[in-house]
């Protein structure tokens, strides 16, 4: 229920970039959910294969939106989540493409921020669909604001720092107070600034733990390597910079200086210069667009 009384308005949103198989498998789950949400919405970021054309045919049902060009995770969802957010939606829940949900998990959900009025942000227990007894995360993660890192949270009853966007439960009200995601950010740390500047604002962020999703590992940017690491420390970097002390520099260099390490020592170094060019281009964007 929302604050008058009738059932809350729910929509879902599954961004896609290239990647229609696993998009429709994860529409597959959505539709199989016991509590249906009101709308489902699946962004495409300008995908240059025939993902628009595929999953229209296997979902002619869902409202689909082409961006113009590929905006990254927060940015290329933004525009949508204002639309909904001026519809009237109560709450908008991001839903990665590359997981499954399980049926009653919106349910739970649902039933988890009726127990607990104030929550912005509210995440779910993330299994490995491949071994579903590992978890992966609950909820999401926590920082470390002096060294630079960030850890997945894997014990229950822990409050996370902040709600992984790949499910995350967003309270529109608290959107419409706080703003959307920063699109500084082209992809990661948007999800840890979004509860960052939620927390600040005195809306709380929770974990439903008997909502249950299977996570596919790094599909959405097509496997790990050198471009995820490059992405993510660009990210940290801007995060840091923003909302660590001193200006975010003793986190900068001791987390960015630990990742080239961890890779150096294992031989990997395309990663390690990937995150080196990461630190670089953190510094040069986060910068100009302070």
């Amino acid at each position: 229920m929302n604050a008058s009384g009738k059932p809350a308005r729910v929509a879902v949103v599954v961004l896609n970039y290239n990647g229609a198989a696993d998009t429709i498998a994860c529409l597959d789950s959505l539709a199989a959910l016991d509590t249906a949400p009101s709308a489902i919405v699946v962004v495409d970021n300008a995908s240059s294969d025939n993902s628009v054309a595929a999953i229209r045919m296997a979902h002619s049902g869902v409202e689909l939106v082409a961006n113009a060009e590929n905006l990254g995770f927060g940015a290329g969802q933004n525009a949508e989540l204002e639309r909904l957010v001026s519809s009237g939606f109560d709450w908008i829940w991001l839903v990665n493409n590359d997981l499954r949900v399980r049926p009653d998990s919106l349910g739970q959900l649902l039933e988890f921020v009726a127990r607990h009025p104030g929550m912005g942000a509210v995440g779910t227990c993330i299994h490995d669909v491949e071994q579903p007894d590992s978890v992966l995360a609950i909820g999401g993660g926590t920082v470390n604001h002096w060294l630079g890192r960030s850890s997945h949270v894997r014990r229950r009853g822990r409050r996370p720092d902040y709600i992984t966007g790949a499910s995350m439960l967003l309270n529109a009200r608290a959107l419409a107070q706080v703003g959307l995601f920063n699109a500084d950010y082209f992809m990661y740390w948007e999800d840890v600034d979004l509860c960052r500047r939620l927390d600040a604002a005195g809306w709380s962020i929770g974990v439903a733990e008997s909502a249950v999703v299977w996570h596919r590992h790094s599909a959405s940017v097509g496997g790990e390597g050198a471009l995820k690491d490059r992405l993510i420390n660009a990210s940290a970097v801007g995060y840091f910079s923003r909302h660590a002390p001193l200006g975010g520099w003793p986190a900068i260099v001791f987390g960015s200086l630990l990742r080239i390490l961890l890779r150096l020592s294992t031989g990997r170094w395309r990663e390690a210069g990937a995150v080196w060019r990461g630190t670089r281009e953190g510094l040069r964007r986060f910068k100009r667009n302070a």
